[in-house]
């Protein structure tokens, strides 16, 4: 099978979360204090890394208390570690070519709630995979990508026709979330609500790899527990819910 999960160019990740959330959950000890081991999958964070700069990253770790790591087997696929990444805080360098990180099954993600937050910086709008989710229902499930030469990052489902969100993103430090449910989706840039519509989710089965390129740091839930908080900081980076 061929992976359509091109990165970005010159692609600086510093976070990466995903949540899949009950909304009664105790012990908050994810990103912000937002939900805990439970309902936090993935939470990738560059800033715990400690390498010398320009070190090749084989596995990044997963902070969710989930061991859902990241890695990357080929020598030549890997992105590099930078202590000052962005604004001043570590981020992973993706050289917009081959390089990649993937996770194994992660069966949490069969879930009809999928809320993810990317902190990012890029330095061309070539057309990219940023992250994707690949089942055994569906190739492609969800993801988040650029179309060559354009600043709109699009985020999209299939269930089992193509639903998207998008929104205007200049080359430059930034960062997105995602948020589906079972009726809609929507995505915000720097906290604000950039676009929503109507789409039935269908819950996919048969996870096998969810495909990060240049990013820095990224959490994954699974369920919109997230939106029960007004904001999310992310290592000094607040996402505010307006």
């Amino acid at each position: 099978m061929t992976v359509d999960r091109h990165p970005i160019a010159k692609y600086f990740p510093t976070l990466v979360f995903f949540i899949l959330f009950s909304h009664h959950s105790i012990g908050q000890t994810g990103p912000g204090g937002v939900g805990n081991s439970t309902n936090n999958v993935i939470w990738l964070d560059a800033h715990a890394l400690n390498f010398s700069d320009g070190t090749p990253i084989a596995i990044w770790d997963d902070h969710s208390g989930n061991a859902n790591n990241f890695s990357q087997a080929a020598s030549t696929q890997r992105p590099l570690y930078n202590s000052t990444g962005i604004g001043g805080v570590s981020s992973l360098t993706f050289d917009g070519f081959n390089d990649i990180m993937e996770s194994s099954s992660i069966a949490a993600l069969e879930s009809a709630n999928v809320t993810y937050f990317i902190v990012y910086d890029r330095t061309t709008t070539t057309s990219d995979m940023i992250i994707t989710a690949d089942y055994t229902s569906n190739f492609k499930k969800w993801r988040t990508y650029m179309n060559n030469g354009q600043n709109t990052l699009l985020s999209a489902h299939y269930s089992p026709s193509i639903k998207w969100v998008r929104f205007t993103d200049p080359p430059g430090s930034s960062f997105f979330s995602t948020h589906i449910t079972p009726t809609q989706i929507r995505t915000y840039n720097q906290g604000d609500l950039e676009m929503s519509r109507t789409a039935n989710y269908t819950i996919p089965t048969g996870h096998n790899n969810v495909y990060i390129g240049n990013r820095n740091p990224c959490l994954l839930y699974t369920s919109d527990a997230a939106d029960d908080s007004l904001r999310v900081d992310l290592g000094g980076r607040r996402i505010i819910k307006k």
